[in-house]
């Protein structure tokens, strides 16, 4: 049966332990502080998932190496955009 798990984003390079097939479903800001829910197997192995946040328009990167998933707002002048690194 599935659940629906939090994981935090601290930092513009993340990576946590995720169950196999996770959807990930959403990312906002909770509280003042970013995070992502996923749809999860919590009986599968874990596999480790690196996500990475951009802001907007202070660095370059080479969009074919990421997924997109979600843009965080903050303020109205500080936003977030989170991407996963493809595997």
């Amino acid at each position: 049966m599935s659940e629906i798990w939090k994981y935090e984003l601290i930092g513009t390079w993340v990576e946590h332990d995720i169950p196999a097939g996770a959807d990930i479903i959403d990312a906002q800001i909770q509280a003042g502080h970013a995070v992502m829910w996923a749809v999860v197997e919590p009986g599968y192995p874990k596999v480790r998932r690196r996500f990475r946040l951009f802001p907007t328009g202070h660095m370059e990167f080479d969009q074919s190496q990421y997924t997109y998933i979600a843009t965080l707002q903050y303020y109205d002048d500080f936003v977030l955009h989170l991407f996963e690194e493809k595997r």
